[in-house]
């Protein structure tokens, strides 16, 4: 369930940075392979962590980061028409910092929560699913 949440997430979010107008053309959907990939790779590290591991904690640790850095880079790319990257932060430091505080509204703020609220539901199906079971 969580490879499929993810996913979810995935596209939502580039939905919503294609729907606030942000400087991205339409090409950005042409890229869901790369979320695809990403899903994909995601679901050997979620089967590796509950079946050979036995660590299923691990692998919602993964999917929360993954998710918190989704949900991160739509505001970011409001803001900036970028998605944050390592040699961004390094770069820029705490010019980077300044212009991203100096945007911080409800719709760059309000979007990233409404994903973090999406990527909740393969926990929610988890719990629920174990409650029927009792």
């Amino acid at each position: 369930m969580r490879p499929l949440g993810l996913f979810a997430v995935l596209l939502l979010a580039k939905v919503v940075v294609i729907a606030t107008g942000a400087q991205v053309d339409w090409s950005a959907l042409v890229f869901v392979w790369q979320d695809a990939g990403l899903v994909l790779v995601f679901a050997l590290v979620d089967r590796a962590c509950d079946d050979w591991l036995r660590r299923p904690r691990l692998a919602w640790f993964v999917y929360f980061v993954v998710v918190a850095y989704t949900a991160l880079n739509v505001g970011v790319v409001q803001v900036l028409s970028t998605p944050l990257t390592w040699n961004m932060v390094h770069a820029t430091d705490a010019a980077l910092a300044d212009s991203i505080t100096h945007h911080i509204g409800w719709t760059t703020l309000g979007l990233p929560l409404a994903l973090c609220a999406v990527a909740v539901i393969p926990l929610w199906f988890r719990v629920t699913t174990r409650r029927r079971r009792i």
